[in-house]
């Protein structure tokens, strides 16, 4: 049993956690693990080691216990994008994945054997949850319950037969499933029938004391914002050329680009052919804690994936900002956002579309401004962290009874 101090004990395994104070990779599992410490559970943080990290450390009251696979200088498979991203980028990574693998393993089991956890609550399917069920079904006797749940790249980007084998084993023979939209929750169902066991949970945001109007900033209503990994599928191209068609109505307009990544040379080409560059700038991968007063300082936010996401916690975080979204109309988003009430929907890939959207809010600014208080509002209620934690509190604890 769990320590007199706690109610539960949970191993959160993951490949994407902050390497460091400030790390520009995304905090969101840390978060959700940060509050349900506050729930009396104890947390256990296992993830890849990587260059610069400690190999057991606490942070932020959590124990983070980080496996390594390789040599240091060589661990750059996960982090700074995440691992899909990273082969994208270099397949020589692919010369990694088998060490990876079974360095995870390997410290999985460790970490069962070694301590008496109640539950394994692992992110993403593959390879996370692929090695979660493995190890709890035929390496480890009376292991813990497995939590699995699904981001998005991990259900869409594997599309194959094998693969899609591979996710049906993986949902069917886990204890409970979160998935971040109902559009995924509709794909998993098409996998395989769970219906008993599967979750729409999405990742939260601070909605209450970060993602808040920072009233010392004033907002320049020329100003737009892209925040995102500069990868093909974000859609950055189809943002430059609709800024392209309207930068002659609005030479005021100023594009800021807060991210980094391996298309970032090609965009800076493509505004210098489109003769923007002047009014786009690229800032780089931006740390977290500064978002709300990017945020804060422009008048419209644009998502223009081109890509499947699996929700888009961007277009939250801008929305908890009171900046109006611009968001392609992907089928996660149909989740909380409504067209022309709490933010605008467009067609994937349709720079004419994204220009008239952009020119629609910049020539009315009742419009852009109702936008704006409409998407905070409807957001606060759906994705604050406290909301999103107390959910899975009760999937937890209906899980471990």
């Amino acid at each position: 049993m769990c320590d007199s101090v706690y109610n539960k004990s949970i191993l959160v395994v993951t490949s994407t956690f902050p390497r460091w104070v400030d790390d520009t990779d995304p905090p969101f599992v840390m978060e959700l693990c940060k509050r349900l410490a506050k729930e009396k559970i104890n947390i256990d943080v296992l993830a890849p080691h990587a260059s610069g990290t400690s190999e057991k450390e606490v942070m932020e009251g959590l124990n983070v216990y980080r496996y390594k696979y390789f040599f240091s200088k060589w661990e750059l498979l996960a982090y700074d994008g995440g691992i899909l991203a990273n082969l994208n980028k270099n397949k020589w990574l692919y010369f990694l994945v088998p060490f990876f693998l079974f360095s995870q393993t390997r410290s999985l089991i460790l970490q069962i054997k070694n301590n008496n956890y109640d539950l394994i609550h692992a992110h993403w399917l593959i390879p996370q949850g692929l090695i979660s069920v493995f190890v709890s079904k035929y390496l480890c006797k009376d292991s813990p319950k497995i939590l699995c749940t699904s981001h998005g790249s991990d259900l869409f980007s594997f599309q194959s037969p094998f693969f899609n084998k591979l996710q049906k084993w993986i949902l069917t023979n886990s204890d409970g499933v979160t998935v971040v939209s109902e559009h995924m929750e509709k794909t998993c169902l098409q996998i395989t029938n769970i219906v008993e066991k599967i979750h729409v949970c999405p990742m939260g945001v601070d909605l209450v004391t970060k993602f808040k109007p920072k009233e010392n900033i004033k907002r320049d209503h020329y100003k737009i914002l892209f925040v995102g990994r500069l990868i093909e599928k974000k859609g950055v191209v189809v943002l430059l050329n609709a800024i392209f068609k309207i930068i002659k109505k609005y030479p005021s307009l100023k594009l800021v680009i807060a991210g980094d990544g391996p298309e970032r040379t090609k965009l800076e080409n493509i505004c210098k052919d489109l003769m923007i560059s002047e009014h786009v700038e690229f800032q780089g991968a931006v740390l977290h804690s500064e978002l709300p007063e990017l945020y804060s300082s422009a008048s419209i936010s644009v998502m223009p994936s081109t890509g499947k996401e699996g929700l888009g916690l961007v277009a939250v975080e801008a929305m908890g900002c009171e900046c109006a979204v611009i968001v392609s109309a992907l089928d996660g988003v149909n989740d909380f956002i409504e067209d022309g009430i709490n933010g605008i929907l467009v067609n994937l890939g349709d720079e004419d579309a994204l220009a008239n959207a952009i020119d629609l809010l910049l020539t009315d600014k009742d419009k852009i401004a109702r936008i704006a208080l409409n998407g905070r509002k409807s957001v606060v209620k759906k994705f604050d962290w406290e909301v999103v934690a107390n959910t899975y509190k009760k999937i937890i604890d209906s899980i471990c009874e």
